[in-house]
């Protein structure tokens, strides 16, 4: 039986290679992009069964109305893929306010506004799946991308509330962890406007250029990605989080071989708050 898809970002990268197999197995799918172009070269993918909607994820009562128009086109929303996002560049102290907030607007509330919107409907029909496209840098706080980190530590923490408050319902949430992976957002990431000097020579600042020259030569196929998302949405329990990629996999071991160690290490302080 073929499923209804909802997935942010189909412009691009993994948002797009999602849909395109989707589509490949009959599914149907309502994605969204933010220019006219990319919605037309959406729906070519598949005349009636890839519907187009532009929107930007940070326009809550547009992200809404969509939402609600792809529970009737697809007779129900299945599986709402939370795929938009950005990438901003920056020492916490150089990003402005306003740029700090503007990524947390899409990275997180953008996810926010679809999940509330979607909820209702599987919900009240004991049916679907959401699935956040988390990073690994919402793991492992990377210097030079503390907005970009902030935002998806945030989806971390939603998805494994929101996995336990609408398990009762028959629905499954899972974030999705990637390491690095080629689908050109490493050289989509925006750069702070404000540049501090005394920082060009921390751990933040030696990563800007990596960043982009890391773009296309990551060690992760997008392709692969997508098939163990395709994969594991079709086992009976979903995980909460899905880390995909041996070096992002490799990192979060030695992390918690470390916050383990630590918890030990401080385990007389930690106990000794408790009331007599």
């Amino acid at each position: 039986m073929s499923k209804g898809w909802l997935i942010t970002g189909v412009s691009s990268g993994i948002g797009r290679l999602l849909a395109e197999q989707a589509l490949l197995r009959g599914d149907r799918v309502v994605g969204t992009v933010r220019q006219s172009v990319h919605a037309e070269e959406f729906e070519a993918l598949c005349e009636g069964r890839a519907v187009a909607r532009i929107v930007d994820v940070t326009d809550e009562a547009n992200l809404n109305a969509v939402v609600l128009e792809a529970e009737k086109i697809l007779g129900g929303i299945d599986i709402l893929i939370n795929n938009a996002g950005v990438g901003l560049d920056g020492s916490f102290e150089e990003i402005t306010s306003l740029e700090f907030r503007a990524c947390l607007e899409t990275n997180l509330f953008g996810t926010v506004s679809a999940i509330r919107a979607a909820l209702p409907g599987m919900r009240n029909r004991l049916k679907g799946d959401i699935i956040n496209i988390g990073s690994g840098a919402g793991l492992i706080g990377l210097p030079g991308l503390s907005a970009y980190s902030t935002a998806k530590f945030a989806i971390e923490g939603l998805t494994e509330a929101l996995a336990a408050e609408v398990r009762p319902f028959g629905l499954r949430v899972m974030v999705v962890e990637p390491g690095g992976f080629r689908t050109g957002f490493g050289g989509s990431i925006a750069i702070a406007a404000n540049t501090i000097e005394a920082y060009d020579a921390t751990p933040g600042r030696s990563k800007r250029d990596i960043w982009h020259d890391y773009d296309a030569n990551q060690p992760g196929d997008p392709k692969k990605l997508v098939d163990a998302i395709l994969k594991i949405i079709e086992e009976p329990e979903l995980p909460i989080r899905l880390i995909v990629g041996k070096h992002i996999y490799n990192l979060v071991d030695q992390k918690l071989k470390k916050f383990s160690q630590d918890m030990e290490y401080y385990k007389d302080i930690s106990y000794s708050a408790e009331s007599d």
